[in-house]
């Protein structure tokens, strides 16, 4: 949404200009950035170190510095709207903002709204309430954090079109049980379902189940907005992003060249949809993966920064630009550049397991497994590529049996050089005859001994075993 509308003001993002009773304020760029944060969490605060990675791109800026700007704010807006929060951070206190029709800003209509509603209880016991209560306040958190949607609390706002989450929660013999549905406002029809059942352990256990059922949650929506797609009343850019995704998660070089023709159209028609230059460049990942294209991880990281200046708090863009870093720009830059995805979505199933192949390269395979395991929590139907992240452990452990039941699954270059060199070391001729095969299928442009010399392992050693297999496998 380009223009929202809160108490007398309306703030328009496209020209970075905010207007209220008395004509145009003339606040900066950066003082709106802020006010932009706080409009997107009503009621909610927005810690310091939160709006020092949105707008100043995690750069140290002193205290006065964002004072200054709170005061600017404060001036043009009245005293009551922004709020402080003593050592922490601010809330914007002000009526829950609106976007503005579709006459006045066609392009509220460029992602689909995901509204949550208030959960239910079973019982209506006070434990249960307050848990209901903080629950629905911690969904709403998590999924805020995606970009893709926009999200809404239908405790505030209502509307006829989009998506309705609607749950009911019961507290029994330590455990929290919790049934949710999605359904579509426009029809009313129940597009899904699902019971959760987590330990009532409160604290971190809390954020943890929300963030399963977000996962969930999104995880189905996809499915759903794939196969409503040509239905769907929306722009074009909208369905082109749709249908980009939906072929990239094929995992097939056909289906890769077939997203990216997608997105590009995406692109051309919305030049400022940060998302469609994210999945763009996932695209330009898979090209590497399938096929050795170096240069394909330059692509990647320069649309990954084209979205990030559109969007500076996409935590998808931060994680795809932290993958091709591994091979370009070495492990310490894709390390920061994670770190900043994890910042602004700590939940997401996918930037978890980009983080499992990172922690695997830099030699820290606990952490590795540990990130796979909580993607696979979040995610209800984990895709393949998982697998094969969580496979890197295995083979620099020397647990090649392991390794290669799951890198022979995808048909990438990538895939099938640990899976030649898994071969190798244990000694599977046939198969490894068969995948090289399969390798020189592929028109990779670099060989795999060429590649096998480029991967980002900290340990030497895991390089030098990644070679000595496919020698052996090619004997």
């Amino acid at each position: 949404m380009s223009v929202l509308k809160f108490a007398d003001f309306a703030l328009d993002r496209s020209e970075w200009r905010l207007d209220g009773p008395a004509g145009s304020t003339d606040l900066g760029k950066r003082s709106l950035e802020i006010l932009d944060l706080l409009l997107s969490r009503p009621g909610r605060l927005v810690s310091k170190s939160d709006i020092q990675d949105v707008v100043w791109s995690g750069q140290i800026v002193g205290e006065n510095a964002l004072q200054a700007h709170i005061s600017a704010l404060r001036k043009a807006l009245g005293p009551d709207l922004i709020t402080t929060v003593h050592g922490r951070g601010y809330t914007y206190a002000g009526p829950q903002p609106q976007a503005a029709s579709p006459a006045q800003d066609p392009s509220i209509a460029k992602k689909v709204r995901l509204f949550v509603g208030a959960i239910d209880t079973l019982r209506g016991t006070e434990a249960e309430t307050r848990r209901a209560q903080n629950l629905t306040d911690d969904i709403l958190d998590v999924l805020a954090r995606y970009r893709n949607v926009d999200v809404l609390d239908a405790r505030l706002t209502q509307s006829q079109n989009g998506f309705l989450i609607t749950g009911k929660l019961g507290l029994e013999d330590g455990r929290c049980r919790l049934s949710l549905r999605l359904a579509e406002l426009s029809t009313g029809k129940v597009l899904w379902a699902d019971v959760f059942d987590h330990p009532e352990a409160g604290g971190a256990h809390h954020m943890e189940l929300a963030a399963i059922v977000a996962g969930h949650i999104l995880a189905r929506l996809e499915l759903e907005l794939s196969l409503l797609a040509p239905a769907l009343d929306k722009p074009a850019p909208f369905l082109n992003i749709v249908k980009g995704i939906w072929h990239f998660r094929d995992l097939t070089i056909d289906a890769n060249y077939t997203a990216m023709e997608s997105l590009r159209r995406a692109i051309e028609e919305d030049p400022r949809s940060a998302e469609a230059q994210r999945w763009l460049a996932c695209c330009y990942n898979s090209l590497f993966l399938f096929r050795f294209e170096w240069t394909a991880h330059q692509q990647c990281i320069e649309h990954a920064r084209r979205g990030l200046e559109l969007d500076p708090a996409n935590a998808g863009c931060h994680a795809v630009m932290g993958f091709s870093q591994m091979w370009v720009e070495g492990l310490e830059a894709a390390k920061e550049t994670y770190a900043k995805a994890l910042r602004f979505n700590p939940h997401d199933p996918h930037i978890l397991a980009d983080t499992a192949l990172f922690h695997a390269f830099n030699g820290d395979f606990a952490a590795s497994r540990d990130a796979l395991r909580r993607a696979r929590e979040t995610h209800p139907m984990p895709p393949l590529w998982y697998d094969e992240f969580g496979a890197m452990a295995d083979f620099a452990e020397g647990n090649y049996a392991a390794a290669y039941q799951k890198f022979k699954v995808v048909d990438g270059a990538w895939d099938m050089m640990y899976a030649l060199s898994c071969c190798g070391h244990s000694g599977e001729r046939g198969d490894a005859q068969e995948i090289k095969a399969r390798f020189d299928g592929h028109s990779a442009q670099l060989s795999l001994r060429e590649a096998a010399a480029r991967e980002p392992h900290r340990e030497g050693r895991v390089r030098d075993s990644l070679i000595a297999g496919i020698e052996k496998a090619l004997g």
